[in-house]
């Protein structure tokens, strides 16, 4: 089922270890998702092997992952892949409406995200 894949985040510049921004942390209170345990870490062999989808927010963050590790071109997608606006612009760095301007694009994007992944693997609803 859907609800048994992990979901990883990793950048392609970060630094391993660190905390979940402030601004992070407000635009996903009012979602009341929790980014207390959240530590930054970066895009690694280990996890682009175990990875059966690349997500990327802009098309140089998946140019990035490709140029370190171009066997993986084909597991490589937009978020907003099935959207006419694909660039989701990292916030970060900038204040919180950037902060927010993303993660409503990625909740946006996610129905159509979704039903790719469930083609991909030929997941079915639970009934």
């Amino acid at each position: 089922p859907i609800k048994s894949l992990r979901v990883e985040s990793a950048g392609t510049a970060a630094i391993a270890g660190e905390k979940a921004s402030a601004n992070s942390v407000e635009a996903l209170r009012p979602a009341k998702l929790s980014l207390g345990k959240h530590r930054s870490q970066s895009v690694s062999e280990n996890l682009v092997n175990r990875a059966a989808l690349i997500v990327g927010m802009t098309d140089s963050h998946l140019y990035s992952v490709q140029q370190v590790f171009p066997e993986v071109a084909d597991r490589l997608i937009l978020f907003r892949e099935f959207l006419p606006v694909k660039q989701i612009p990292d916030p970060y760095g900038q204040n919180l409406a950037a902060y927010v301007e993303a993660r409503d694009a990625m909740v946006e994007a996610l129905p159509s995200l979704v039903k790719h992944i469930k083609s991909l693997y030929d997941i079915e609803e639970a009934s």
